[in-house]
């Protein structure tokens, strides 16, 4: 379920960064048993709910497509997922590759640009070139990962 990005709302709820025929698909794609229905609790049917979404996509304002947008990610943050970190972490592991990793704390955000050896315990273990020594960064920390 992480990849679908559900938050809890208020009333139990849930929000998702995707559209709802994207979700949809996407639990059905994965073997759950999604179903549809609207605002008078009638069920839709998931070739009746792309033909609508096709039709009222056409008539819509760009301009207001982008509001909406924009404030669906406000809402949701830009931080990325946790297996993102993980994914890009693996990867410059495996490449050997170095990369800049922010790392909050308790006076703010730090950069560094390491060269990551390996992931146990909850912690990265990384060389710092530029320092000329041996990090270990709690994963919890890491907020940001760019490869370089």
């Amino acid at each position: 379920m992480k990849p679908f990005g559900l938050t809890g709302l208020e009333g139990g709820q849930l929000a998702s960064r995707f559209e709802p025929e994207v979700l949809y698909f996407g639990l059905r794609e994965v073997g759950f048993v999604a179903i549809r229905v609207d605002e008078k609790g009638n069920v839709i049917s998931p070739l009746e709910a792309t033909k609508q979404t096709v039709d009222a996509e056409q008539g819509k304002n760009p301009a207001a497509d982008i509001t909406r947008l924009r404030e669906q990610d406000a809402k949701l943050g830009d931080a990325p997922d946790d297996d993102d970190l993980q994914r890009q972490i693996q990867l410059a592991i495996k490449n050997k590759a170095k990369a800049k990793f922010t790392v909050t704390s308790s006076t703010g955000e730090i950069e560094f640009l390491l060269e990551p050896i390996g992931i146990a315990n909850g912690r990265l273990r990384a060389k710092d070139r530029k320092a000329d020594i041996e990090r270990t960064l709690p994963i919890t920390s890491i907020i940001r990962v760019v490869l370089d």
